[in-house]
C-alpha cells in the first residue's frame, strides 16, 4: 500500500478533514474518533495495540487483520523535570492514582478509550526506555 503522509496541527483538524471527505484514512489515537465511530461519521478498521480495545472488541488488532505482531499503543503520562526529588515524584504518582481511581474518573477514561491504569514511575521509564529502543530499530531498518 502507498500512503501519503499529510501533516496536520492535531488529531482534530485530521479528523474533520477525515469526517469531510478531504482525506481518505487517518491514524488516530481512539478517544478522538470514539464519538465519530459510535454515531457511525467514521469507520474504524483496525486498533494498534496489542489487544482488542475494550471499547470496540469487535475491531481487530492490526496484527490480527494484516501486520502479524504489529504493536503500538498510544500512551499518556506526566513527567517532571530531571532532578526531581523523589518525594515530590512520589506524592505526584500517589495524586494521579487517587484521581484514577474515582469511580466517575474511571467511567470517563473507559468511554475516551484508554485502558491501561498507570503504574510506577519506575514503570513509566522502563516502557518509554522500551518503545525508544524499538522505535529507533525500526526507523534504522528503514
Amino acid at each position: 500500500m502507498k500512503l501519503t503522509h499529510v501533516p496536520y496541527h492535531g488529531t482534530g483538524p485530521a479528523i474533520a478533514d477525515l469526517v469531510g471527505g478531504h482525506i481518505t484514512m487517518i491514524f488516530s489515537p481512539l478517544p478522538p474518533a470514539v464519538g465519530h465511530i459510535k454515531d457511525g461519521t467514521l469507520r474504524a478498521l483496525a486498533v494498534s495495540g496489542a489487544g482488542r480495545s475494550l471499547v470496540f472488541p469487535e475491531i481487530p488488532t492490526i496484527g490480527e487483520a494484516a501486520l502479524s505482531a504489529f504493536e503500538s499503543t498510544q500512551r499518556y503520562g506526566i513527567i517532571a523535570p530531571s532532578g526531581t526529588p523523589a518525594t515530590i515524584v512520589a506524592k505526584l504518582n500517589a495524586a494521579l492514582r487517587d484521581a484514577l481511581a474515582l469511580d466517575d474518573v474511571k467511567v470517563r477514561i473507559a468511554a475516551d478509550g484508554a485502558e491501561r491504569a498507570p503504574g510506577s514511575p519506575e514503570d513509566y521509564r522502563i516502557d518509554i526506555e522500551r518503545e525508544q529502543m524499538k522505535w529507533s530499530t525500526f526507523v534504522k531498518q528503514l
